[in-house]
C-alpha cells in the first residue's frame, strides 16, 4: 500500500513521515535540510503529526503518540489496535483536551491529554476512513463509516 503524509512546517523544522527503525518521524531543518531528530518505529500509515502545545502527537498504524517537538523524544504512547492494511489514514484532531484517531475497522480512540495522558474512550462510535473530522469547541464532525455525518463529544464520544 505504500504510505503518505502531509509534511509539517513547524518553526524551523520540516517534520516528515520516513518509517524505519526509529525513524517513523524525522525532522528537518528547513535552511539547511540537515537531520534534526528522528523518532518512532513501526510501519507509517498515512495520518500527519499534529502540534498541541510543546507536543507533536502522531497516530500510526500501532499506537496513539506524544513527542517534544524540540528533540523528537517519545513522551508517551497508546497501543491502538485493529488496523487492517497499517491504513491510519484520517488525521488525529484536538478537540477539549481529547486528541481523538479513528479507522475504518475498529472505530476510535480518544486520549485525554494531560501530565500522563489516558484513555478517555474508545468503540466504534465513531468509524472513520479517509476523512479528517472538523472540531468546534467540544466536539468533533465526521463522515462515519456506519451513519455518514455525525457529531461526537470529544470528551464522552457521545
Amino acid at each position: 500500500w505504500g504510505h503518505a503524509c502531509s509534511p509539517l512546517v513547524d518553526g524551523k523544522r520540516l517534520i516528515v513521515q520516513v518509517g524505519g527503525d526509529k525513524a517513523l518521524l524525522v525532522a528537518l531543518d528547513l535552511e539547511t535540510g540537515k537531520e534534526a531528530w528522528r523518532s518512532l518505529d513501526g510501519p507509517p500509515g498515512y495520518s500527519s503529526p499534529v502540534i498541541h502545545g510543546d507536543e507533536l502527537i502522531y497516530f500510526s498504524p500501532r499506537y496513539i503518540a506524544g513527542l517534544s517537538r524540540a528533540s523528537g523524544e517519545e513522551r508517551w504512547r497508546i497501543p491502538f489496535e485493529g488496523i487492517t492494511y497499517d491504513v491510519a489514514i484520517s488525521d488525529l484532531v484536538v478537540a477539549d483536551g481529547v486528541a481523538l484517531a479513528s479507522n475504518y475497522w475498529s472505530g476510535s480512540k480518544a486520549v485525554r491529554l494531560g501530565k500522563k495522558p489516558e484513555v478517555a474512550w474508545e468503540g466504534k462510535q465513531l468509524s472513520l476512513l479517509m476523512c479528517t473530522p472538523l472540531t468546534h469547541g467540544k466536539h468533533v464532525y465526521a463522515l462515519d463509516r456506519f451513519k455518514g455525518l455525525k457529531c461526537v463529544e470529544a470528551a464522552t464520544g457521545k
